[in-house]
């Protein structure tokens, strides 16, 4: 157990390693500069302090009084990241749920590692960073048995690969989604939903980069966290880019579709395209550059494809959580969408009888007056 002075110069410590300024801690931390500053100096410390300190820099309270080692996949985030403070503030709440996830799955004794060990890190990515997308990805549907059909649920496909995902809407716009993986706490996913509610398809070619990342970028003793914002053109994430279109639409089912539909390449048609985005769960942006790279159409005519309307149907989003019945429910009750990740597993630990209803309504961020007799007679 550390003494106080040792907690002080350990959140110092942590609060530097993860190159977060003082300020912006106190502000993700909910405390005023001074105090942290009274912190860090052994002084004004308490439990509550310490938590929430703790918390934003990705431990929680127990890992930073056990001494626990230094980094973790927040404070690699922040570290690496040439705009930490924007995740600073939001970090400690996503990393909570993770941890919680983690608490209640190892309650059920289903601890998250599941089949992501079964896949080898991938290494420094090689130029062409494409072509290695695209043969992870294929490596990965063969691991998988998904064969080139489409993948209905990439949300599903993570819950069976042991992989959590958190959505959240409060993240900048930029940020598209984070990968965390902390050998204490397992592998996570953040998809950032803020800006693109009613474009499902976008959150599916995010939830596939992030996948590549979990599966193919972590070193399976040390933290892994990246944040993939748009545009970024490193061999990572072009990697990783690659990964998702080729992971959601192989080239040989691009070319089993196109072909039964008696398509000749460079002569597609609207409806072709269209095909294409539906059977695949693809927006048009995605489904044009995909064809383009597979030589299906030219660049002349992707532009002309890409100035026409193709509708989407509601119906077609598998994905997003406000589309899926049983998360709508309690949606409709309260919980924020940070947490409704936990619901399924809450629900299995409190059938079992692991977690009391008041754990329950603790887990999902509910107000004690909401009343769960509809969503817990099922």
């Amino acid at each position: 157990m550390l003494t106080a002075a040792e907690i002080a110069a350990r959140l110092r410590q942590v609060r530097e390693a993860a190159s977060i300024s003082v300020e912006i801690a106190a502000r993700a931390a909910e405390l005023t500069p001074d105090v942290v500053r009274a912190v860090e100096q052994g002084q004004a410390l308490t439990a509550g302090r310490i938590a929430a300190l703790a918390n934003v820099y990705g431990y929680s309270e127990e890992d930073l009084l056990d001494d626990a080692p230094m980094d973790t996949s927040v404070s690699v985030l922040l570290r690496g990241d040439p705009r930490a403070e924007d995740l600073a503030l939001h970090l400690g709440r996503l990393t909570a749920v993770c941890r919680e996830y983690t608490q209640l799955e190892e309650l059920l004794g289903s601890p998250a590692q599941g089949r992501i060990v079964g896949f080898s890190p991938a290494g420094p990515p090689v130029p062409p960073s494409w072509r290695r997308g695209e043969e992870l990805a294929a490596h990965t549907r063969n691991e998988l048995g998904l064969g080139i059909a489409p993948i209905r649920s990439m949300s599903a496909l993570l819950e069976q690969l042991g992989v959590r995902l958190v959505w959240t809407d409060l993240l900048p716009e930029e940020i598209q989604g984070l990968s965390l993986h902390d050998p204490l706490v397992g592998p996570s996913i953040v998809a950032n939903i803020n800006g693109r509610r009613h474009m499902w398809w976008t959150l599916r070619t995010t939830i596939a980069h992030e996948l590549c990342h979990i599966l193919y970028d972590r070193v399976p003793t040390v933290p892994l966290g990246i944040a993939s914002r748009r545009n970024q053109r490193d061999d990572l994430e072009q990697r990783a880019n690659a990964f998702s279109v080729y992971f959601l639409a192989p080239r040989e089912g691009i070319r089993s579709l196109l072909m039964s539909r008696g398509c000749i390449p460079y002569q597609l048609q609207r409806s072709d395209v269209h095909a294409v985005m539906m059977h695949f769960g693809f927006g048009k942006e995605a489904a044009t550059t995909h064809l383009l790279h597979l030589d299906w159409i030219s660049k002349p005519q992707r532009e002309k494809l890409l100035d026409r309307s193709y509708p989407t149907e509601p119906e077609d989003d598998s994905e997003s959580p406000h589309s899926q019945s049983d998360l709508a429910m309690y949606l409709g009750l309260g919980v924020p969408l940070e947490r409704i990740s936990l619901v399924r597993v809450a629900e299995r630990a409190h059938e079992r009888g692991v977690i009391t209803t008041a754990r329950f309504r603790e887990a999902l961020g509910l107000s004690p007056f909401a009343d769960l007799r509809s969503v817990l007679a099922g």
